[in-house]
Formats: structure tokens, sequence, C-alpha cells
């Protein structure tokens, strides 16, 4: 057996290839980010290789989770050769009718295929899209667009589609006040140093709203959390989307100071809730009169 976790390594040596009676080998808490493909010859003899806790990327995570023997297949086919991967995925994100799929579209046809009555996106839409591309002698990079139902009943399985092998577009109003903190969060914990664009829609609206305090904030938020990473606790992903974890308006939804969730309900609840109080103690006040 060869025990060498938490020894902070950033590389393995490929001649532990060599090493045919190896059964064991632990690697668990170091800094590694590729195993060797020479580790792929170990295959009849090695029985476990523990890698958690290393910011892998060769072999990919979905490879690591299968265990040891896809480990060791995977290798051994790395030794026979790899080729680039010109694909990737762009996951579009937001509320419901914040434009997703209408940029999509635009993306994927040009601006000639915007259409305001398009339908809206039911679960999850995926479409291709090859960008122009300068260089013919290049190989040309093609998205994986993935554009995501925006109802509230969705919100909680989109992580479940979430990797850091992709970029996300977070789409919103400029002239309202939902917050983007749900989405920048699950984010953080599944896809952490992922890309993340934030665009606001619907600009030529904002003149008729009259209001221009939610949007110049928006604006600012937008801004510093396009440039900041997201790797921290649910208050920095607070501060970084702008404001002190509420809303101006509870009917937008608000995130409340312990980090939950919440569409405003709770507070018309608990604001029905006074005021039925407060008739009531005075329904009594007349009866004693």
């Amino acid at each position: 057996d060869l025990w060498l976790s938490e020894n902070r390594l950033r590389r393995l040596p490929p001649q532990v290839g060599k090493l045919r009676s190896l059964r064991e080998l632990r690697l668990s808490a170091n800094q590694l980010e590729a195993l060797p493909p020479e580790l792929g010859g170990l295959a009849p003899s090695i029985s476990h290789i523990s890698v958690d806790a290393n910011p892998l990327r060769t072999p990919p995570p979905e490879i690591v989770n299968k265990g040891t023997k896809e480990i060791l297949k995977y290798l051994a086919d790395l030794q026979l050769g790899s080729a680039k991967n010109f694909q990737t995925r762009l996951m579009l994100l937001g509320p419901n009718g914040t434009g997703k799929t209408s940029l999509c579209r635009t993306l994927i046809h040009g601006r000639g295929a915007f259409d305001p009555k398009v339908e809206a996106t039911a679960g999850i839409e995926v479409t291709e899209w090859l960008p122009p591309h300068r260089n013919a002698a290049e190989q040309p990079l093609c998205f994986s667009c993935w554009d995501f139902e925006g109802q509230g009943v969705y919100w909680n399985s989109n992580p479940f589609f979430f990797t850091k092998r992709a970029m996300y577009i977070i789409c919103y109003r400029t002239w309202t006040t939902v917050r983007l903190d749900m989405w920048l969060h699950s984010l953080s914990k599944q896809a952490p140093n992922a890309p993340i664009f934030i665009v606001g829609t619907h600009a030529d609206e904002t003149d008729e709203c009259g209001s221009q305090d939610p949007i110049s904030k928006r604006e600012e938020s937008s801004t510093r959390a396009s440039e900041e990473p997201f790797g921290g606790e649910a208050e920095d992903l607070v501060a970084a989307a702008g404001g002190d974890g509420r809303t101006a308006d509870a009917r937008d939804g608000i995130v409340d100071d312990d980090g939950d969730w919440n569409d405003g309900s709770r507070a018309r609840r608990k604001k029905k809730k006074k005021k039925k109080k407060k008739k009531k103690k005075k329904a009594d006040a007349d009866d004693w009169d």
C-alpha cells in the first residue's frame, strides 16, 4: 500500500505506474489536478484509489464518482490518445418572463429571430449554437444552450444540472427588484469558479416604470457580481448582488436575513394577521362599551 494523503502534492510522478504489486493508493486531501495516465497500467493489481478532497480535472468528477475501476479505465484510455473537446454548455437562468428564450434564439439565429409572442419554455429546452468563427483553420467552439424554465416550482431542480464545466447567464428585468441571490448561491456551491454573466433585459420598458432607483442599484450590483468570485458565504453573495438581503417590495420576493428565500407570502400573511388582530381588538372594545 502507498499512503500519500495530506501531503500538499500538486503532481504525482508517472513512475508510480511501474509499481505493479501496488494494491491500494491513497491520495486524499492533496492539491492534485490530474492523475498520470500511467496509473491505468495498474488495473490488474490495484483494488482501491482514494482521490477525494483534490481539485481534480483529469479524471473529471463524473469518472471519479464511479470508483476505482472507472478511474483506471479512463487513465488507460488516455494512454491510447486523446482529442480536444470544443463543445461546452451555456446555461440560461433567471425568473420567468425575463427573456431567456428570446436571448437564446437571438444568439443562435440573429436579431431577426426575435418574437415578442414566443411561448415560455416548459422544463428545459436544449439547442446548439455555433458562433461565427473568424479563423477557418481553427476548430470552432460549439455551445449547447440550456434554456431553463423560470417558474418558481422548478427552481429547486435546477442545481441538479449545474456543472463547473459550463458558462452561465442569469437574466433579470432591469426595472424590477427581484433578487438573484438564489442562483448565485447555488452556482457558488454546485459550480465554483464557473463563468457567470448577469444580463439585464427589457431595458426599453425602463421609462414606462418611472422609477430609476431599483435600476441604478441593480446595474451597480450586476457589475459588482460579474467581477467578483462567488465562493463565500450566503451573506457575501447577498452583498455582492446589492443590498442587505431584502428587496424594496415583498411582492417581488425577498431573501430573509437568515438567507431563506421568501416569495412575499410570509410578509402578506403577517400583515393580514396583524390587521385581523387589530380589528378583533377594536370589536372587543366596542362590546365592552
